[in-house]
């Protein structure tokens, strides 16, 4: 089961993305992975900002990178608050390896304005839905490679039957040409009879 902890005290560099320890009174949280109406000073917390952190979390999990490295607390909030950048990713090799969904999933989550993001609700919602699309697919390639399977043992078949078959036409050739060469010596034989009769039939006669 997942547990979800708050980090919004930990000093640890890694979370703070290379920004001034919080012991030294300039930075308490983890301003990379803040909403930009965090940055703003609008709302300190809440689903919305939530569900920001967790499309940032999306994209580490994705990238396996650390969320605006080395930028300061005034360069990640002047980035995501006011230039409304983004972090950086190759989104066609994202795609090809984890598919659209759930990209569409991230990308919705970091949306600029709270209105346009999604609930948790609505993110679970989502990922069920590609889950069971993605199993469905599953047991469309199973079926798929069934299916193939079946036509490669009956190509594997007909392979051994055309082998068997052709085996049989040689045979069957082999003994044709065989009882043509018989018939072909006996015919030799016969016409060589007829003309040997006369000459012991002529020796006869002289001897009388």
């Amino acid at each position: 089961h997942a547990k979800v902890c708050d980090f919004g005290l930990s000093k640890a560099s890694v979370l703070q993305s290379a920004i001034a320890s919080a012991s030294k009174g300039r930075v308490v949280g983890t301003p990379a992975w803040q909403s930009p109406e965090e940055f703003n000073g609008d709302v300190l917390d809440d689903e919305m900002c939530d569900v920001y952190s967790f499309s940032v979390t999306v994209w580490e999990i994705l990238t396996r990178g650390i969320p605006w490295d080395g930028a300061n607390f005034m360069k990640i909030g002047t980035a995501v608050a006011f230039r409304q950048e983004r972090l950086e990713y190759d989104k066609d090799d994202l795609k090809s390896r984890y598919g659209p969904d759930v990209l569409t999933v991230m990308e919705n989550g970091w949306a600029q304005s709270p209105k346009d993001r999604p609930t948790f609700s609505g993110i679970v919602a989502d990922i069920a839905s590609f889950e069971r699309a993605d199993a469905g697919m599953a047991r469309r390639r199973s079926e798929e490679q069934r299916k193939v399977h079946e036509l490669e043992e009956q190509l594997k078949q007909m392979k051994a039957d055309k082998d068997a078959l052709q085996q049989q036409v040689e045979a069957a050739q082999g003994e044709t040409r065989r009882k043509a060469e018989e018939a072909a010596q006996a015919a030799a034989q016969l016409v060589a009879r007829p003309a040997a009769q006369p000459a012991a039939q002529l020796g006869g006669s002289a001897a009388l």
